[in-house]
């Protein structure tokens, strides 16, 4: 795990997909912070679902989370 202090400073984070209960609490809470249970539940069905080069982008300052994927690799 990444200690929480340099998770809350990131300027830029970036989750793959993730299925383990206790890395996905993780993400989730570093994501959505103190907020309500639906964007807790969106966020984790997001990190869930994400297929192959796809990833979730949380940016400080932005006060929404992005989908992606790599344009430039074919799985």
């Amino acid at each position: 795990n990444i200690p929480r202090i340099l998770l809350s400073n990131a300027g830029l984070k970036i989750f793959f997909n993730i299925n383990e209960p206790d890395s996905l609490e993780y993400a989730v809470k570093s994501i959505t912070g103190v907020s309500t249970s639906d964007k807790e539940i969106a966020v984790s069905t997001a990190l869930r679902s994400l297929k192959t080069m796809e990833y979730v982008l949380d940016i400080a300052g932005f006060n929404k989370v992005f989908i992606a994927k790599n344009p430039y690799i074919n799985p």
